[in-house]
């Protein structure tokens, strides 16, 4: 598996100020940028926006994933929900040149949540085969929960996770070697029981796979549901 599979698309904008640049001056210094993905896993109104401190609007509907350029240093990100125009996540974070991150925005709107992963590449995959894979219990849902890949048995890192916070993602932001190939998905409670599935979840190899699991446990409009990101 490559190391360097986390790019860093200079966008529209960016890339436009750089052609000017040369064409101006031949010794110029390229801008240091970083990459960005944004995850809607708030399942209280129907889409949430996302305002980066370059002042972009970036509208992102339930369970839909975005990723765009991010400018280094201390950045601060917005998010408010759609409809109700109430910010759900005001943070400063700080970016470094040549990385990749993932913002996460969750919980509900009594106690919305969000965390922010650093992406990096496994250093020793198993195999020139095998995805990298990590998850992530966004729900809003009490006790623990575990990811079951296929009829394989349940990897210590997916096992009884309970609601993410930033300690806890941060400890769990790292990728795990895993065979790729199609599989079900399955959500466990701490006795076992199915809480969700997700039939014919295809993996495939080189890649990278962020599981996470969103939405209420017992709710109609907003029911449990296993996301996958793909990631690079």
């Amino acid at each position: 598996m490559k190391k360097n599979r986390f790019y860093i698309f200079v966008c529209f904008v960016i890339g436009s100020f750089l052609l000017s640049s040369c064409l101006k001056d031949d010794d110029y210094t390229p801008i240091p940028v970083a990459g960005l993905t944004m995850v809607n896993g708030y399942p209280d109104d129907q889409g949430i926006i996302y305002y980066t401190d370059q002042n972009r609007a970036i509208p992102l509907a339930y369970k839909s994933v975005v990723a765009v350029n991010f400018l280094t240093g201390n950045r601060k990100i917005l998010v408010k929900a759609g409809q109700a125009q109430e910010t759900l996540v005001d943070t400063t974070v700080t970016i470094d040149d040549s990385t990749h991150y993932t913002s996460f925005t969750y919980g509900v709107k009594d106690n919305p949540l969000h965390v922010l992963t650093v992406d990096k590449a496994m250093q020793s995959p198993a195999s020139a085969e095998s995805v990298g894979l990590r998850f992530f219990n966004l729900a809003d849902i009490t006790g623990k929960v575990s990811l079951q890949i296929g009829d394989q048995d349940i990897q210590p890192a997916f096992k009884d996770r309970a609601v993410e916070n930033q300690t806890s993602a941060t400890a769990n932001q790292g990728f795990l070697s895993q065979n790729s190939g199609t599989f079900k998905l399955t959500i466990k409670d701490e006795s076992g029981n199915t809480l969700v599935t997700r039939e014919d979840i295809k993996l495939e190899a080189n890649r990278y796979y962020s599981i996470i699991l969103t939405g209420k446990k017992d709710d109609d409009t907003t029911p449990l549901y296993i996301g996958v990101v793909n990631q690079g």
